[in-house]
């Protein structure tokens, strides 16, 4: 039991074990897996796209010569996936080919990708955009093909569990799923023998999470020397604060693509954001501003949570041992995911090449050669596969990113306010977490009030 600001919370116990919970929750998930398509708006663009791969190209999309092109940032160890699945996809249709366009990532792929669409010369396909395009029309809407395809059952029955109820946007559907990257535990396995201490298990609760940081936590006669967990990326919602809200069942807002309300205030919220605030500030696990940020990579801290191109990273450094472990759970097994996805450019003038491209890419065969390069694939074989699972460090726990597929939540807020509930957050928590000089309750306070007129303004 730990006390907090007059709040007390106790981290082994789940008190909401309804249909929540995070074995019912998953199970529900695992279940559901093969999808059934909801019933999605349709724009007069995207069902004129659907006439025209209907009616007109009936056959095979190689009965003629086509160029596509294809927009992905310089990404230097997926360009050779990209170009590799490129290659075999021509093997199978010699009439089509798919040329890259590669640009700078970060800001500057989003600079670049809002010029091209202003210009009217946005590629074929994207990987990756701006959700504003998705605002301002750029993107083709793509249920009407996913409903009227006769290949998507089971191309979505062989995808990883929670890939497809999760990659939706809202009601609508704009992304073809290819890869997923959720948030796990990378554990130092020299320092948990090193302080007698056993691994956990997948299971591990918070309460366990928070006891072994304390034990790894080691302190010199100046400062610290070890600590139990490297510093969170937690000074906005895209990063560490989103798992700890949803494994308390809290949620931000009443739908999270077109969100009304502000549930910044509720009581499993608070829990969450209490529990990340307590690791820095309370338990002083992880450190504080000022602070040495030492760090996982070079055995300066027991525990990272980060997303899986850490293992790429952390299996170039020789004297490293490490394992993965999935998030700790308290109320709901969750995490958070984001989900690497191919568009379609709402103008383009090859729909059902496009179209078929981007569905080959979610195929084993291509998920295949998109694997060895730091990505979970969506595919449930590849994932599976021996090659994978002992790649490139034989005997790891990969197994726990497959499972925390199943209950990985999108972290994407609906674009249209995205950018200002993130900065709105961010000033907020910043008093809490940088400085603590406002306790976590006034600061969610603020954030509701602030988020609730943001939302009523655009209603």
């Amino acid at each position: 039991m730990v006390q907090k600001g007059g709040m007390s919370f106790d981290y082994t116990r789940r008190r909401h074990p309804g249909p929540e919970s995070p074995c019912s929750r998953e199970e529900k998930v695992l279940e559901e897996s093969e999808g059934v398509t909801t019933a999605m708006n349709r724009s007069k663009k995207t069902l004129a796209a659907l006439i025209l791969v209907l009616v007109m190209f009936p056959g095979t999309v190689a009965a003629r010569d086509v160029t596509l092109t294809w927009l992905v940032h310089d990404h230097a160890t997926m360009l050779d996936a990209w170009k590799g699945i490129i290659d075999s996809y021509r093997v199978e249709n010699p009439n089509v080919t798919v040329e890259l366009t590669v640009v700078p990532g970060g800001a500057a792929y989003n600079e670049r990708m809002a010029v091209m669409a202003a210009s009217g010369v946005l590629p074929d396909i994207i990987y990756l955009i701006n959700p504003s395009l998705i605002e301002s029309g750029n993107i083709l809407e793509l249920t009407p093909l996913y409903d009227r395809d006769p290949e998507i059952p089971l191309l979505k029955s062989s995808w990883l569990p929670g890939v497809w109820e999760h990659s939706a946007h809202g009601e609508q559907r704009y992304m073809m799923p290819v890869a997923i990257a959720m948030q796990v535990a990378y554990l130092n396995t020299d320092h948990f023998s090193e302080g007698g201490i056993a691994l956990p298990s997948d299971d591990w609760t918070w309460n366990e999470f928070l006891e072994v940081t304390k034990r790894l936590t080691r302190y010199g006669s100046q400062a610290v020397e070890q600590w139990g967990l490297e510093r969170p990326t937690a000074s906005n919602l895209s990063g560490e604060v989103l798992p700890f809200v949803y494994e308390a069942g809290g949620r931000f807002f009443d739908d999270q693509y077109a969100p009304t309300q502000s549930y910044f205030t509720d009581e499993e919220v608070i829990e969450g954001l209490s529990f990340l605030h307590s690791l820095r500030w309370l338990h002083h696990v992880t450190p504080q501003p000022r602070e040495p940020n030492l760090t996982f990579i070079n055995g300066g801290a027991s525990i990272r949570l980060h997303w899986p191109a850490r293992i790429a990273q952390f299996a170039q450094v020789p004297d490293l041992k490490w394992e993965i472990r999935r998030m700790p759970q308290y109320r709901e097994r969750a995490t958070v995911a984001g989900y690497d996805g191919l568009y379609i450019n709402a103008n383009t003038n090859h729909v059902d090449v496009a179209w078929d491209f981007v569905k080959y890419v979610t195929t084993s065969s291509a998920q295949s050669l998109y694997a060895p390069h730091g990505q979970i694939p969506i595919s449930r074989d590849v994932v599976l596969s021996a090659e994978w699972l002992n790649s490139p460090i034989p005997g790891l726990n990969k197994e726990a990113f497959s499972s925390e597929a199943a209950v990985a939540y999108n972290r994407q807020i609906r674009p249209k306010y995205d950018e200002d509930i993130n900065r709105i957050f961010a000033e907020e928590w910043r008093k809490a977490w940088e400085t603590n000089e406002q306790a976590v309750e006034s600061v969610a306070a603020e954030v509701h009030r602030r988020v609730t007129a943001l939302l009523q303004a655009n209603q």
